[in-house]
């Protein structure tokens, strides 16, 4: 009989073929989840902070880069001191302001919100 709590691991596969969750159950998947938005919240931290130091837009930082920045500074060892990873997060940091992107352009049309076009009540 088929544990109920733990469905076979052909029905817990998400994200197709570009996106690998090594969990076999579904606590393990909504487990990884959390990890990545946890992950990409701490790099939009590090844009924030960096622009903000810089006095600069954040969109003129990659996120990109910011990954690979962090994966190459943060990444290398298992465990940092925090005057380690103040430090990694400098260097960081340093890199992302080195390869700025373009401004955006402005918007050819302002934001606006429609009106509602029909009288109905829906």
């Amino acid at each position: 009989m088929e544990d109920r709590e733990h469905p076979r691991r052909d029905q817990t596969h998400q994200g197709g073929r570009q996106l690998v969750l090594r969990s076999q159950y579904p606590d393990g998947v909504e487990q990884e989840i959390y990890g990545f938005l946890l992950v990409h919240h701490a790099l939009r931290d590090i844009i924030h902070d960096t622009a903000h130091q810089a006095g600069l837009d954040p969109d003129r930082i990659s996120f990109t880069r910011t990954l690979n920045a962090a994966r190459r500074h943060v990444t290398d060892q298992a465990a940092l001191s925090p005057s380690r990873l103040k430090q990694a997060l400098s260097h960081t940091s340093r890199e992302l302001l080195e390869r700025l992107l373009p401004p955006r352009r402005p918007r050819p049309n302002p934001c606006v919100i429609k009106r509602k076009m029909s009288n109905w009540p829906w």
